[in-house]
């Protein structure tokens, strides 16, 4: 009787040693960590076709908990460079994110040295200066209510422009 267990026992361990690991989520994270797009998993992982669809939904969840917009518009604010991955496998609205926060965020430094030179302009440079201000805002608006509209995180948004208005009046 103990031989037939053991024999038993040995028998499952062998054949679990030899199958391959098809755990879904596992799968993804290995290939989204190495910016493998969807459409190459069949490839990568041959072994698990019965599989397939649910490694594909898996890899799908990966890149969406990856590469959120709002972070991507964090980051461009922050003018971070772009998750690699991201850039890789992310989507239109995440590359959009990244842009638009880069964007935003050059509009920042250009208020800043705006803000620099009205300190020491007069006269004609001092008006020219306050329009160019009241442009770059105008453009950071528009980025805003882009921003609103998708959910992206606006704290540094509406600090920036604040600052600008005040600075104004």
């Amino acid at each position: 009787m103990r031989g037939l267990v053991l024999c038993l026992l040995v028998g499952v361990l062998a054949g679990c040693a030899t199958r391959p690991n098809c755990d879904p989520r596992e799968l993804a994270d290995q290939a989204v960590a190495q910016a493998v797009p969807a459409a190459d998993l069949g490839q990568r992982y041959p072994a698990c076709p019965d599989r397939m669809a649910e490694i594909r939904a898996a890899h799908a969840q990966v890149v969406a908990e990856r590469c959120r917009p709002a972070d991507a518009w964090q980051a461009g604010s922050a003018h971070r460079a772009a998750d690699p991955v991201c850039e890789a496998l992310g989507d239109r609205p995440w590359r959009e994110a990244h842009r638009l926060g880069w964007r935003y965020g050059e509009f920042e430094e250009e208020l800043e040295d705006i803000r620099d030179d009205l300190a020491e302009a007069d006269g004609r440079e001092a008006g020219r200066l306050r329009l160019e201000e009241r442009r770059i805002i105008r453009e950071m608006e528009q980025i805003e209510g882009v921003a609103r509209i998708r959910g992206w995180p606006l704290q540094r948004v509406e600090s920036a422009i604040e600052q600008a208005i005040s600075v104004d009046q």
